[in-house]
């Protein structure tokens, strides 16, 4: 392989990484807003403790979003 084509061949590969990161990117984000959208148009949401954490989905919802809380952790 010649030094262009294999230079050419890097460039290509530098390109679909570079897209492959704003596809992961764009992915996050819509999946964010999808979860965003289910979780306050529901009246009831059953979770672990984990995913109820600051880190889990419910981040994506208002602290006052829900009236009560049941955490039950057998």
């Amino acid at each position: 392989m010649s030094v262009a084509a294999k230079s050419k061949s890097k460039d290509k590969s530098y390109q679909s990484y570079g897209k492959l990161g704003e596809l992961r990117k764009e992915l996050k984000e819509r999946e964010r807003r999808a979860i965003g959208r289910i979780l306050s148009n529901a009246d009831v949401v059953l979770s672990t403790l984990t995913t109820a954490s600051d880190d889990g989905p419910l981040k994506n919802l208002p602290e006052s979003h829900f009236e009560v809380a049941v955490i039950d952790e057998c």
